[in-house]
């Protein structure tokens, strides 16, 4: 996929197109797609690049990031050769917090979303609460900073739709706010004020923000779903060297030198970002074992990010405003079209996913099609003749012929 990416940017600034170039690289580096196969390193160095970590499975892992970032400095790298990154704005999310402890599908990839609570799956801040980081040439007036502003995932296409010039106010029947002004104010104030975090009907779950308050329905704990609603792993923060040299010498910093980048920045930037440990044991077990399922839980982000207290019991009017918000967007929903998993789809001996009907089944698919658009144009034609012949004899059928 790096080298794919890398191949569309040279033929772009090869082609002298002026016409811009949107690129997504969605890279499945880190995820444990089967099952039936552990993670999955880089076949080069099988997972061996980091042995300063003592556990396998998370240096593994940490293999597979280094992975990523490989990916992410050879494109910058490309952008930077073919002179294109003083016009880039470069933007790098992920969907949702990582799957650790996955007891229904076991995709599980031994990340870490640790002091959060939840994991991917979960309306907790653990499985939903990401971090992202964007860069543009419009920024280099600005310190690098943290930001920690609300943002959704539709938020994206408004603000990028605005740094490439375009007329956010134009697009019509979205749910994104543009941020691109905000950002580029460097005032860590965010246009957007609340967001829908989910709603999904069939399990009965749902989450709404609106600036300090998250108010949360989780999984009933009679499912296994329910699993991804706990608190997983420990602090293993300064367990190992920071390589601070690593990242200075890096390709993306090497790419994006205008940032000015010093050890000292790096350190303020990690501390800026960092969330501490906010829940003592006692209050995750009580966390844990409290029911916010067959009732609202509510709880202030801005001071409890782990989610340790639910306040709702002394915040009466706030839940009955947030829980009216969710009622009305739950009219809107539109209703899930239900599906089978086939866990013949999932990549094999193969080693990618691909369409996983064999040939005869194919085959077989291809003939019922093929005697079913027959047998209806045979029908049809008879219908027809049958018609013809009554029209030519004069007969006109009744309404009820």
């Amino acid at each position: 996929m790096s080298d794919e990416a890398v191949s569309v940017i040279g033929r772009h600034a090869a082609s002298g197109k002026q016409n811009g170039l949107f690129m997504v690289v969605g890279s499945p580096a880190t995820h444990r797609g089967n099952r039936d196969i552990h993670l999955e390193p880089p076949p080069f160095t099988f997972g061996e690049r980091l042995n300063n970590i003592t556990d396998r499975n998370r240096r593994v892992y940490a293999d597979m990031m280094k992975g990523l970032d490989d990916c992410v400095g050879n494109i910058t790298e490309a952008l930077n050769r073919n002179k294109m990154i003083n016009n880039s704005v470069i933007v790098f999310i992920s969907d949702n917090g990582a799957s650790i402890n996955d007891s229904q599908w076991h995709f599980e990839n031994h990340g870490s979303n640790w002091p959060l609570k939840g994991e991917k799956m979960s309306l907790h801040e653990g499985g939903v609460r990401t971090v992202a980081t964007i860069w543009s040439s419009e920024f280099t007036n600005l310190d690098l900073q943290v930001q920690n502003r609300l943002f959704h995932i539709s938020d994206w296409f408004p603000t990028l739709f605005a740094a490439a010039g375009g007329d956010p106010n134009k697009l019509v029947d979205i749910d994104g706010i543009n941020h691109w002004d905000s950002l580029k104010s460097g005032k860590n104030d965010s246009p957007r004020k609340e967001l829908v975090v989910d709603i999904q009907a069939k399990k009965n779950i749902q989450a709404y923000i609106k600036g300090k308050w998250k108010l949360i329905r989780n999984y009933n704990t009679s499912i296994a779903l329910s699993c991804a609603d706990k608190y997983y792993g420990v602090n293993l923060r300064n367990s190992i060297e920071y390589n601070i040299t690593e990242i200075l010498n890096s390709k993306v910093e090497q790419s994006l030198k205008r940032n000015n980048l010093d050890s000292k920045k790096i350190e303020r930037l990690r501390k800026e970002a960092t969330i501490a440990e906010c829940c003592i044991p006692e209050e995750k077990e009580k966390s844990q074992a409290n029911d916010c399922h067959s009732k609202y839980c509510l709880y202030n982000i801005d001071v409890d990010p782990c989610e340790c207290n639910d306040i709702a019991a002394t915040n009466s009017v706030i839940v009955q405003e947030l829980a009216s918000i969710l009622e009305e967007q739950r009219k809107l929903l539109v209703e899930k079209a239900s599906y089978d998993l086939y866990p013949e789809g999932s990549p094999g001996e193969s080693n990618y996913w691909e369409p996983w009907l064999d040939n005869e089944d194919n085959q077989s698919l291809e003939s019922e099609t093929i005697l079913i658009i027959i047998l209806s144009l045979v029908i049809c034609l008879m219908i027809f003749a049958l018609v013809a012949k009554n029209i030519h004899h004069g007969y006109e059928p009744t309404p009820e012929q």
